[in-house]
């Protein structure tokens, strides 16, 4: 049972970060190679200077994503250590998800108040059966968020 919840978190974990790697529906993991012009430009002063030319609003996406990558490693981790039984790792895992949870949660209640509330109220549900050291109750509790953080990444 162990091994069967690892995979399903191992699974979401790469399914949302396969997911994150396409910004729009027509990308693919089958892409054509850069133009010639294109790759020139990756490679300018600027860019390795740390510059971007990339507008404000792919950079806001682009961060954005890396932020429900992170949450989705938050829950991975965290599910991992209620696994093995270690509860206080499990705690010090779950509060990592405050950091990337606060650069996402106003954009993620703008866009649906529900997904918002799920994700609320399944991270006290996981604080509470952690503090209760109560695994199958964690396990549950954290399923439900990588669901809801799941729905929000969309």
């Amino acid at each position: 049972m162990i091994r069967f919840n690892q995979a399903i978190a191992i699974g979401a974990t790469l399914g949302i970060l396969t997911l994150a790697g396409c910004s729009t529906p027509q990308q693919s993991a089958t892409t054509e190679p850069a133009s010639p012009s294109a790759m020139t430009s990756e490679a300018s002063p600027d860019a390795v200077a740390g510059e971007s030319n990339a507008s404000p609003d792919a950079m806001s996406n682009m961060t954005a994503t890396q932020e429900y990558a992170d949450l989705t490693t938050v829950v991975a981790s965290t599910t991992a250590a209620v696994d093995a039984g270690d509860f206080t790792k499990a705690q010090a895992e779950i509060a990592k998800f405050e950091e990337p949870w606060s650069k996402v949660e106003k954009s993620v209640k703008a866009k649906s108040g529900d997904t918002y509330n799920a994700i609320e109220d399944n991270v006290e549900k996981v604080q509470t059966a952690l503090n209760d050291s109560n695994k199958e109750q964690a396990l549950v509790a954290l399923k439900a968020l990588g669901e809801s953080v799941s729905l929000a990444a969309k």
